[in-house]
């Protein structure tokens, strides 16, 4: 296992996102990224059996997890990202939430982003407050 300290950097300039769920159209987004490191955090609020995250044989990156209040909801998720993560990177994530007397409700996320160049003048990174 590593911690998010071992998680890699995004490269700083502008990133265009896209992301599809594979139900409704796919978004695309440009946003400024300030080059810390990416985040997979714990929920907060959640009381989380498991959460690990771990590096694959080809550098990329998996986060499990599994929280909830026992009797009232659980949310287990996995996640997995890979690319340089200097001009390309790609994520793939699906959660479930499970609630007791409820159909469970999975959702799924792809997530491919590039690196486009330096940001424009005066843009704030949208992730300095990460």
């Amino acid at each position: 296992m590593i911690t998010e300290a071992d998680l890699p950097n995004l490269k700083a300039g502008k990133w265009q996102k896209v992301e599809s769920d594979g139900v409704s159209k796919a978004e695309t987004s440009t946003y400024c990224e300030a080059g810390k490191p990416l985040r997979m955090a714990k929920p907060a609020k959640e009381q989380c059996a498991k959460f690990e995250i771990k590096r694959t044989f080809l550098g990329g990156i998996v986060m499990d997890m599994q929280c909830g209040d026992p009797g009232k909801y659980e949310i287990t998720a996995h996640a997995s990202a890979s690319g340089d993560f200097n001009s390309h990177m790609t994520s793939d994530t699906t959660m479930s939430v499970n609630v007791p007397g409820q159909a469970p409700v999975t959702t799924k996320v792809h997530t491919d982003a590039t690196y486009l160049g330096p940001c424009d003048a005066g843009e704030k990174a949208s992730d300095l407050d990460n």
